[in-house]
């Protein structure tokens, strides 16, 4: 209900309000557009920077409303969903939103079992998309079709890169390139 532009409980009339808990030395500049669309619908968001230490006791006990997460998009479903989304990481900061759901759990078991059938993992990412969603777990706050990244110049890359990633872990250390490195930056390039 709205009463004198604040959204409340209609039992309780207590304001609907919750705190978004940020690490210390995160950015929040990208926060506030969200903030103040929510006070635009009478919701009030309070935003708190806590330390690194206090960010993982406090997901641990899940003593919080709303924090941000990075969930990078993969190509195709995969073990890794488990780590994020599966009762067995209940207890891990991984699994943020402490999801519990034997239905989940189920979808993930099959993804797993399926790796290497297109057929079957398709119709599997789909059906735990959907079951995500529908729970709410997160709100998404923005999207980047691509990685920004930089590096010194001393690494050299396979000439074929994975396709969906950036191939990091496939990079080495060039001695050609790393001597070459100083007078490079001396020259400004």
């Amino acid at each position: 209900m709205l009463k004198g532009q604040q959204r409340v409980n209609v039992t309780t009339g207590q304001p609907l309000s919750f705190e978004l808990l940020l690490p210390a030395s995160s950015n929040s500049q990208w926060v506030l557009p969200f903030q103040h669309s929510l006070q635009r619908l009478g919701i009030n968001m309070d935003i708190r920077k806590v330390d690194n230490s206090q960010i993982t006791n406090r997901m641990r006990s899940r003593d919080y409303d709303m924090m941000p997460r990075v969930w990078r998009a993969m190509p195709w479903p995969s073990s890794d969903l488990q780590i994020s989304w599966s009762s067995e990481y209940i207890n891990s900061t991984y699994n943020a939103p402490g999801v519990q759901s034997p239905v989940i759990d189920s979808l993930i078991n099959q993804i797993i079992a399926a790796q290497g059938n297109k057929e079957k993992l398709l119709p599997l990412g789909r059906a735990l998309d959907r079951v995500l969603t529908w729970n709410y777990y997160m709100l998404p706050m923005w999207y980047m079709a691509e990685d920004r990244l930089a590096w010194w110049d001393k690494f050299s890359q396979p000439a074929v890169r994975p396709v969906y990633s950036l191939g990091i872990d496939t990079w080495w250390y060039d001695v050609n390139k790393a001597t070459k490195l100083p007078s490079a930056r001396q020259q400004g390039e």
